[in-house]
């Protein structure tokens, strides 16, 4: 029997679903070094979750933009990667591309963030307000550029821009 599957399969049941404009639901996940965090630890910034798991060409190609767009704006805004994805993949994806941002998962492979976010494609974005209100939800890579209009930077825009052509 698969576990995972079934652990996922459980939470998009019954999860209850978190739309835009409600208040974010906060998860315990943990980081590489097996430390636990919540995603309200991040309270009084904008934050930005990426869903990801390891051999996404999509999210592969935003990993750069998201660590230069983290570097340019850390004091306002903090990003998340949150892992769908075995533990052993998830721990492989952090040898092989190395970011200052926080990435996150747990043994049951991130299902229930997964579900109460309605995550069905990776990558996929959900930007939350200092407040911790869901203010938007947008897959693929260019849902990056989405996240922009919450948290300006012009100049970084138009690069991803130009890179998305």
């Amino acid at each position: 029997m698969n576990v995972p599957l079934v652990l996922e399969t459980k939470a998009k049941l019954y999860a209850e679903k978190v739309k835009i404009g409600e208040q974010m639901k906060d998860f315990t996940l943990f980081d590489r070094e097996l430390k636990t965090h919540q995603l309200s630890e991040f309270k009084g910034k904008y934050t930005i979750l990426e869903f990801t798991f390891r051999g996404c060409g999509a999210c592969i190609f935003v990993k750069p933009f998201l660590e230069e767009f983290y570097k340019r704006n850390k004091d306002k805004a903090e990003v998340i990667a949150i892992y769908r994805d075995t533990k052993e993949n998830w721990m492989k994806e952090g040898q092989e591309h190395k970011v200052s941002y926080h990435e996150w998962s747990d043994p049951t492979q991130a299902s229930e963030p997964v579900a109460a976010y309605d995550v069905y494609a990776f990558p996929t974005f959900v930007i939350i307000d200092s407040n911790g209100k869901v203010l938007d939800k947008k897959e693929g890579a260019g849902g990056l550029l989405k996240a922009l209009e919450y948290i300006p930077d012009a100049e970084f825009e138009k690069k991803l821009k130009e890179a998305l052509k």
